[in-house]
């Protein structure tokens, strides 16, 4: 039976088997295994997911991508080399023979970037990291289907490590398949699902979120992907508070994430219930003009308490114990709850509004402030901000974290896009002239105004504009206030700002355009452990071109080409 348009959201990721698809092979020869009428016998993992009527997937989905290797299996017993584009071209035919063309899903090989062998499997996990977001992104609501049966057993784990630990949001299924003949299919589902999940801090930190989520909480931010000095340093300052029970400050700018990195902190922690719903308790104390508020909102009440409190409310602080408390804009507590909180901090007893029973509560406090201490100092009783900062962390403006500004909007950008039913694709090539603009503002509301561009710019699409490089540029100016013809700003090697020439901005353009924004796919070869030069070839595919964007990358970018060239140049 033909699957209905609303059922066909399944997207297939598996790695190409050079001895394995479409059909299996026979290890010597390189040739399909045969029956006596020369049909191939056993069907490879991911076209017997696909095709098999009897698979659950069969007819669902829509578009399957197909991870090449650049290994070339040549041994002198076989009749031909082979490598995974071959295998790709075969994979297509069968999909032909196998598939009506309603269907047959849209197969697209991606060739992965590695000189590394198929069974390394850090580099694999490179690679998967590089590949998985792109998916993510041309596919945002889709369900991700892993198949973790296919190709090498470095392979198979590395793809089920990604798609355990929350590499990517939104829905996702591991399957691995039973090996079958082609024709003698059996009765039951030829795969079965994995359902081992793999508790890690990603995951945790993506799937919960503070019951108060301010404007700096932008989904899908993955920390882990940080490179810039001062946003590293703070995360390291994080993880290594997150192990230990006392209270933590955050001090940052309005919008720079705080209660982001709350909730990786709280992830990284012992400080958390294991079996606990999504959210987890936070509140933003400006909310409160009434101190009374605040304190029935953090203690709770019983039934009676007051006019209309009709039932009992357990509060913040009974949902906080053994977990993680975060108060934001920790400057606008009343003493009367400060009081309240040293109370809690020392010994952990609190009593609801309207009873006299005391109770307690064990938690950890994260705290948030964008006020600078002269301040905060004469809003907060010297008790009190005295047991709020046993531990200080800064969290950086975005402003001096411009080496993670392209994965920062695209975050942004494909949040906004997903909540706004476009396809984060639909600005095409026009991220990188974003991203120079991004480094060329002070950006004073820091996520905030990541946020406030791309919902204008999905306001603009919505309306019908186009997105060519014209027009985002001028919205993009506009939105800064940039005047026309201006240079915008681009960090200099020593990460603060500069204007560029316009013939160097053109050239860090046109680089962009194969390395990714701020050059990131070079990066990443290089942290992975590529020597500079190596992966610049690989990413250009031309020697010359490659010697010429040395130069230039080195003189741009001395301090950060130094570093990759000596960690390319140890022993991996």
């Amino acid at each position: 039976m033909k699957p209905s348009s609303s059922e066909r959201l399944a997207v297939a990721v598996s790695f190409c088997a050079l001895d394995g698809d479409p059909y299996e092979r026979d290890r010597t020869t390189g040739r399909y295994i045969h029956d006596p009428s020369d049909n191939p016998v056993y069907w490879g993992p991911t076209l017997r997911a696909v095709a098999d009527p009897r698979s659950d997937l069969y007819g669902r989905i829509s578009d399957w991508y197909y991870l090449c290797h650049p290994v070339k299996v040549d041994r002198p017993e076989r009749a031909v080399a082979r490598t995974a584009k071959d295998v790709a071209a075969d994979m297509k035919l069968a999909l032909r023979e196998r598939l009506p063309v309603e269907l047959r899903p849209r197969l697209h090989d991606r060739a992965l970037l590695t000189e590394r062998p198929p069974n390394d499997h850090a580099d694999l996990w490179r690679c998967i990291r590089t590949e998985l977001p792109v998916v993510r992104a041309a596919h945002p609501d889709a369900e991700l289907v892993f198949v973790v049966s296919s190709g090498t057993s470095a392979m198979n784990s590395v793809l089920f490590l990604a798609g355990s630990v929350g590499v990517v949001e939104g829905p996702i299924r591991l399957v691995q398949v039973e090996r079958g003949e082609g024709g003698r299919l059996r009765a039951h589902q030829p795969i079965v699902d994995v359902t081992l999940q793999l508790e890690t801090v990603l995951r945790v930190a993506r799937e919960t979120v503070p019951t108060h989520a301010g404007a700096d909480m932008v989904p899908g931010v993955a920390y882990d992907r940080a490179i810039s000095p001062a946003l590293r340093r703070a995360l390291d300052e994080a993880r290594h508070a997150a192990r230990v029970p006392f209270p933590i400050l955050l001090r940052g700018e309005r919008g720079v994430g705080k209660s982001t990195l709350a909730t990786f902190i709280r992830a990284w922690s012992p400080f958390r219930k294991k079996a606990r719903d999504r959210q987890w308790p936070a509140v933003a104390c400006g909310q409160f003009t009434d101190p009374e508020r605040l304190r029935a909102e953090l203690c709770g009440w019983v039934r009676g308490a007051f006019t209309g409190a009709d039932r009992d409310h357990p509060g913040l602080l009974a949902l906080a114990h053994e977990d993680t408390l975060f108060l934001d804009e920790i400057h606008d507590l009343s003493d009367a709850n400060q009081r309240v909180l040293i109370r809690l901090i020392e010994n952990g007893d609190y009593y609801r509004l309207g009873s006299d029973t005391p109770l307690r509560s064990r938690f950890r406090l994260i705290t948030g402030t964008n006020r600078p201490d002269d301040e905060l100092r004469k809003l907060l009783s010297p008790d009190f901000y005295d047991r709020i900062r046993d531990i200080e962390i800064e969290v950086p403006p975005l402003r001096d974290c411009a080496e993670d500004l392209p994965w920062m909007w695209e975050a942004a950008w494909t949040d906004a896009a997903n909540r706004s039913d476009l396809k984060p694709d639909v600005l095409h090539g026009c991220h990188a002239l974003i991203v120079e603009a991004l480094r060329g503002n002070p950006l004073p509301g820091n996520w905030r105004d990541l946020r406030r561009l791309a919902v204008r710019l999905v306001v603009y699409v919505h309306a019908g504009g186009k997105a060519t490089a014209k027009s985002v540029e001028n919205l993009v100016n506009a939105f800064f206030r940039i005047s026309p013809g201006v240079q915008p700003i681009i960090t200099s090697e020593a990460r603060g700002a500069r204007l560029l020439p316009k013939r160097q901005a053109e050239q860090l353009r046109k680089l962009e355009e194969n390395l990714g924004p701020d050059l990131g796919r070079l990066w990443r070869e290089c942290e992975a452990g590529a020597a500079p030069r190596v992966a610049l070839g690989h990413l250009l595919g031309d020697r010359h071109r490659a010697a010429r964007a040395e130069k230039f990358i080195a003189e741009l970018f001395p301090e950060r080409w130094a570093s990759a060239t000596r960690a390319g140049a140890e022993p991996r």
